[in-house]
């Protein structure tokens, strides 16, 4: 047993003279030692998890940010990244500072050698989880950033290809209106050549060819309406697309 040297090197000092209360006190004292110990070393080990809470919240909330572009919740994480405590240096030096006292007191109250290894293997395991946590925001971070690059190309692609149908798309609608204003013209001229040939004699073959004259003027009027009802939706898809570019964009 760990405490029976102590036992009998308080049982000589005091001569065997009230020895029992005394190693009373002993044990009351390193208990409470051992106590106070216990509850710091917990606060400790509180304060590492928390660190590592943080950063996963951090994580959790660059994801959960509503109507925020990705650009933003990029620099919104790394400004509470670096205004949080410190650098993560800082927080690691302020972390050794506060063991060092505990270790010490720790060594004092145990009297033993063993306990350093394990708790170092202790400390280094949880350094490694703070690198590793730490290696896997920066993974995220490299692929919100290679997200973001990807989607620059791919708007810039979009905005090629839409330009190209655009153009396509306008020169449909000039040709559509152009094509509508011949044949309205063309139902104009008609007009004019049906009232002349009212104005002479009504010959059969005249009559003919006014009844001939009014049926092609129907046709060209429908024609002018549905070309001009096609450029009409030319127009409303090329504002479509325009749009949509813009909405990327933001």
């Amino acid at each position: 047993m760990a405490w029976l040297p102590k036992y009998e090197e308080l049982e000589r000092a005091v001569g065997g003279r009230n020895w029992l209360d005394m190693m009373i006190v002993y044990f009351d004292e390193y208990a409470y030692e051992q106590q106070e110990f216990t509850r710091r070393l917990n606060g400790l080990i509180g304060e590492m998890n928390e660190a590592c809470a943080d950063r996963i919240t951090f994580v959790q909330e660059l994801w959960s940010v509503p109507g925020e572009p990705v650009p933003v919740k990029i620099a919104v994480f790394l400004e509470e990244m670096m205004n949080k405590e410190g650098s993560r240096e800082c927080q690691l030096a302020d972390l050794v500072n506060e063991a060092l006292p505990i270790c010490d007191e720790f060594r004092r109250s145990v009297n033993s050698a063993n306990w350093e290894p394990q708790f170092i293997y202790y400390c280094e395991r949880s350094k490694l989880d703070d690198i590793r946590l730490a290696r896997q925001i920066n993974t995220l971070c490299d692929t919100l950033t290679n997200v973001i690059d990807g989607r620059w190309a791919f708007i810039g692609e979009l905005e090629t290809l839409a330009y190209k149908e655009v153009a396509e798309d306008t020169e449909k609608m000039e040709n559509y209106n152009q094509l509508s204003c011949q044949l309205r013209n063309g139902v104009r001229m008609r007009d004019r050549y049906i009232r002349e040939l009212q104005t002479s004699d009504m010959f059969d073959e005249v009559v003919e060819s006014i009844k001939i004259l009014k049926r092609l003027q129907l046709d060209d009027m429908e024609k002018a309406s549905r070309l001009l009802l096609m450029a009409r939706e030319i127009q409303s898809k090329v504002f479509e697309k325009n749009t949509f570019i813009a909405r990327l964009r933001d």
